[in-house]
């Protein structure tokens, strides 16, 4: 192996980290969210525009993560890929992709459209919608 497969393990593992703390943070602020919309609109619209930016570093993160995992499979010719840990794995990533783009994001629009609705309607809006909306976006 050359040493291209340090490199592509280390975007991997920084890749991995930054997933996971970017949604560390965005449970973080979607938990702070719901105890201050009803109060501090102000505030919750800042958080929800910082909400708004989380997405993309995920994706990111994402990005890399996939792309190191494709040049180390490249790299070992493919040794990992007949492991059952790796097929598990690979499986669990698919559908933690599939659900962040599929529900989380259309869930995310939905809830960003209703901050910005203004007046009372807001609050019983936002209590008519809240059970359909899971503690993490």
């Amino acid at each position: 192996m050359s040493t291209l497969f340090p490199v592509c393990l280390t975007l991997h593992l920084i890749a991995l980290t930054l997933m996971a703390g970017t949604t560390l943070v965005d449970f973080m602020a979607y938990q702070s969210l719901w105890k201050i919309i009803t109060d501090k609109k102000e505030l919750s619209t800042g958080l929800l525009q910082l909400m708004a930016k989380l997405p993309r570093i995920i994706g990111i993160g994402a990005g890399v993560l996939v792309l190191s995992g494709i040049g180390m499979m490249a790299l070992t010719n493919g040794v990992f890929g007949e492991q059952l840990w790796f097929r598990i794995k690979f499986g669990l990533v698919v559908l933690l992709m599939l659900n962040g783009l599929l529900v989380g994001r259309r869930l995310g629009n939905k809830l960003r459209s209703l901050v910005n609705t203004d007046g009372p309607v807001l609050l019983i809006k936002l209590l008519r919608c809240a059970p359909s909306l899971p503690d993490f976006i």
